[in-house]
């Protein structure tokens, strides 16, 4: 019995070892890039940048709280992006769970 319940908390110790570092990719392949703050609305699929923020050039993700989000969606491992569609002008986004 002791060995069968040390095998399922290994198991689930692996499994758990491995949502976060899926968690941890979108933050490790953006990690030096510019953070700009985002408001999402979740039932509308939208979202605002405020106004007296300036969006750099390159490198930079759109920030919410427990997301990151970017103009392009990408092939994080075991994540799945949810796309998010500007208030007003502008490009989709893509958001991935932190």
């Amino acid at each position: 019995m002791k060995t069968l319940i040390s095998s399922i908390v290994a198991v689930l110790v692996l499994m758990m070892s491995g949502l976060a570092l899926a968690d941890s990719v979108v933050i490790e392949r953006t990690q030096t890039w510019k953070s700009v703050p985002v408001t999402i609305d979740e039932s509308g699929h939208t979202y605002v940048v405020p106004s007296d923020v300036t969006v750099p050039d390159s490198d930079y993700y759109y920030s919410t709280p427990g997301y990151r989000c970017v103009t392009e969606e990408r092939k994080f491992v075991g994540e799945n992006g949810e796309v998010f569609h500007p208030a007003g002008s502008g490009s989709s986004i893509v958001c991935y769970k932190e």
